[in-house]
């Protein structure tokens, strides 16, 4: 998330290469891409002064069991899996 999507997709454009195509969660987000691979989403910090975050996803082949074995072994889920525009197909 950023606050000024225009000069942050400048920014990864010009050091990472990245490319963008626009995503269903609306006009502030947008898809980065990497050799035409999807490879981050960036979008705009909501209002009210939210700070600039990354915020990691990991594509994995099955979401529920990837965290059934995360918390078997000891880690704390604070949210998911869920259900996100196009990231994951509803159960």
């Amino acid at each position: 998330m950023a606050r000024d999507l225009r000069a942050a997709r400048s920014f990864y454009s010009d050091v990472m290469g990245w490319r963008y195509r626009p995503s269903t969660l609306g006009s502030d987000f947008s898809v980065a891409l990497a050799q035409g691979e999807a490879v981050a989403g960036i979008g705009c910090c909501p209002g009210g002064g939210h700070p600039a975050v990354w915020t990691p996803y990991f594509a994995v082949r099955d979401a529920d069991e990837t965290a059934a074995r995360i918390s078997e072994r000891g880690a704390t889920l604070a949210v998911g899996p869920l259900c996100l525009g196009e990231g994951r197909d509803s159960p």
